[in-house]
């Protein structure tokens, strides 16, 4: 019962580090048309291990890693398992 409660508490520690550390933090798009040719795709990663964060996941992180100077959309994808959790950004623009 013990280490059901540790893992418990551990799995919440982990979801308020990344809810807290700025990693999911919702952006503004541009209503900007891009042609598949012009299209630029960034993308950013954060991690949690063991309720230690890694990485930035924001949008203008995905933004400049892609050179895109202006947005066309945001997406977020998300993993989690046990003590991993996984959080990404996607940002198409040109």
């Amino acid at each position: 019962m013990k280490k059901l409660k540790i893992i418990a508490s551990s799995a919440i520690l982990a979801t308020l580090i990344v809810t807290l550390s700025g990693c999911y933090k919702p952006g503004f798009a541009t209503n900007v048309e891009v042609s598949n040719d012009e299209a630029k795709n960034g993308k950013s990663t954060c991690r949690v291990v063991f309720g230690i964060p890694f990485g930035k996941c924001t949008i203008d992180a995905a933004v400049r890693k892609a050179g895109i100077k202006q947005i066309q959309a945001v997406d977020y994808s998300s993993f989690n398992i046990l003590f991993y959790m996984s959080r990404t950004t996607h940002v198409r623009g040109k």
